[in-house]
């Protein structure tokens, strides 16, 4: 009588007595698992670690790698800025700019880059950042998104 409800589910599901042994086998391990699950020790974050981690991440960090080439006319920051904002605020004269310069803007290829310095080429300097949407391929958008990093200044 003990074996009888292993004997009805093996009709019931329509498998051998192997089947049987197996799914049993199966299901014994996968609650074992779900018990040691239960008594693993919780792991707490180191946060002296983490912040190693964080300055290291931080000293690699870039906000426009290769925008203060002398050719491409950066604009710096106020003076009264410190020195983690000078790099964030950096920003690339478009009218100034090489293709290989306006290549360090986020989401700016060789493809797009190219396209603006023909469009300055064939239309004159840019007046304002928002005449960039005037560009075959760069929309409101990229836009909005490129217009803090970007500043538009007469060469002369």
């Amino acid at each position: 009588m003990t074996w009888t409800w292993m004997y009805r589910l093996q009709q019931r599901l329509a498998i051998t007595r192997h089947e049987g042994v197996a799914v049993l086998v199966l299901a014994g391990l996968f609650l074992v698992g779900l018990i040691a699950q239960q008594h693993r020790p919780q792991v707490q974050a180191d946060s002296e670690a983490h912040a190693r981690i964080e300055a290291r991440f931080k000293a690699h960090t870039v906000a426009l790698p290769g925008a203060n080439r002398p050719a491409a006319g950066p604009e710096r920051a106020p003076a009264g800025a410190d020195a983690a904002e000078a790099s964030a605020t950096l920003r690339i004269n478009l009218n100034e700019a090489s293709a290989e310069t306006l290549e360090q803007l986020p989401g700016i290829g060789p493809t797009l880059s190219r396209r603006i310095v023909a469009y300055r080429r064939a239309h004159g300097p840019f007046g304002r950042a928002d005449d960039m949407s005037q560009v075959h391929g760069i929309g409101e958008k990229t836009v909005a998104r490129l217009a803090p990093l970007v500043v538009v200044e007469d060469g002369s």
